[in-house]
């Protein structure tokens, strides 16, 4: 690895040190992502249903983004990023889980066929 890339995955940034409107288009971005994927599978609108998707695809957003600022990943890509993690939605948060056991040495978690 390149001293650069080594230097931004060490150098830790305070998640509050952002200004707000970066949060707002990443919780804009993820929750739009995760609004069109709920309404290109629902069968019946259901409120609370799409409360919940768009909740974790905002919350999955912020730590992709989060990721991404962790790995220098700037620009388009770290919009992609967000919107493709924001449509995955609970989904994402297994995967995130499953890369934090693999870094503290524990074997991933079996996939769930519920959240997908």
């Amino acid at each position: 690895m390149e001293p650069k890339i080594i230097e931004s995955i060490t150098v830790w940034r305070d998640p509050l040190g952002y200004p707000w409107t970066t949060y707002l288009w990443v919780i804009g971005i993820a929750c739009f992502a995760g609004a069109i994927k709920h309404l290109n599978r629902m069968r019946q609108f259901k409120l609370g249903r799409l409360l919940i998707d768009v909740l974790s695809a905002a919350f999955v957003g912020v730590l992709t983004f989060w990721v991404c600022e962790a790995y220098g990943i700037k620009g388009p890509m770290q919009a992609v990023s967000i919107a493709v993690v924001g449509a995955m939605g609970n989904r994402a948060w297994a995967e995130f889980e499953n890369l934090w056991r693999i870094k503290v040495g524990l074997k991933p978690a079996e996939a769930d066929d519920e959240s997908r």
